[in-house]
């Protein structure tokens, strides 16, 4: 077997990358340490929340209709949305096809058909 003949110039490149990690590994720990690294106390003081289902839920709060049942509360809806119809026939600027019936077949299948190409033509 052969030995390889280092240089001196090799020799100390060698060393000088053999002694680098022990240079540098008490730098890094100095900056981890300095930035906060390790410390348990910072990230946990702000993480006071609990994970998992919240079984303690505070109770509805009504402004003025605390004497109101389930029931009530329905009918009430039901002529809130009685009145929002009523001012939506009333409005003239508002569009919508569901509320106004009147212009829903406004369009016949004449109309769509005028503006079909004849089949034989092609264009390109």
């Amino acid at each position: 077997m052969q030995e390889k003949i280092v240089s001196p110039k090799e020799s100390k490149k060698r060393k000088m990358l053999l002694m680098l990690p022990l240079i540098t590994f008490p730098f890094l720990t100095f900056l981890f340490y300095s930035l906060g690294g390790g410390r348990m106390e910072s990230k946990m003081a702000g993480n006071d929340e609990k994970k998992g289902f919240n079984f303690n839920l505070p109770l509805p709060k009504f402004k003025e209709d605390s004497a109101l049942d389930k029931m009530s509360y329905y009918d009430q809806a039901a002529v809130d949305s009685i009145k929002l119809r009523e001012q939506i026939k009333k409005d003239p600027n508002y569009i919508d096809n569901k509320v106004s019936e009147d212009k829903a077949d406004s369009f016949s299948t004449t109309d769509f058909e005028s503006r079909m190409l004849p089949k034989k033509q092609i264009r390109f």
